[in-house]
């Protein structure tokens, strides 16, 4: 079974059940699974077809684990990056993996200018 089905099991079973939690607050299954069809479905109006690679540039977040279950509907490959790797590695990942989308955290704006610079693509 692929990790989006265990979600969505989750999802039908405890709708109002928290699944993620942070400092922030909780997200329900059921807002989860909302927010990431809503993130998959937006990933394929903006034309990035199933296959393509996708990184989510964060801090330890719920938001960004929305991100990744979002990616994962749509079909597109998750590239795992870490901000606490340096710049150069997280450059090296995205470029030789080919990543064609990054999800930032708001707070690593600077450090995203940066691997731009380095991964144009």
């Amino acid at each position: 079974m692929r990790l989006i089905e265990h979600f969505d099991r989750g999802a039908q079973r405890w709708p109002d059940r928290a699944f993620l939690v942070d400092g922030q607050g909780e997200l329900t299954y059921a807002a989860a699974r909302a927010s990431s069809h809503r993130i998959a479905n937006a990933l394929a109006r903006a034309g990035l077809a199933p296959g393509a690679k996708a990184a989510v540039y964060s801090a330890n977040a719920a938001r960004s684990f929305e991100c990744v279950m979002g990616l994962i509907p749509a079909g597109l490959v998750w590239v795992p990056i870490n901000v606490r790797n340096s710049i150069e590695d997280s450059a090296f990942t995205l470029g030789n993996c080919e990543v064609e989308l990054l999800f930032y955290q708001r707070a690593f704006a600077d450090n995203v200018a940066a691997l731009r610079a380095r991964s144009p693509a």
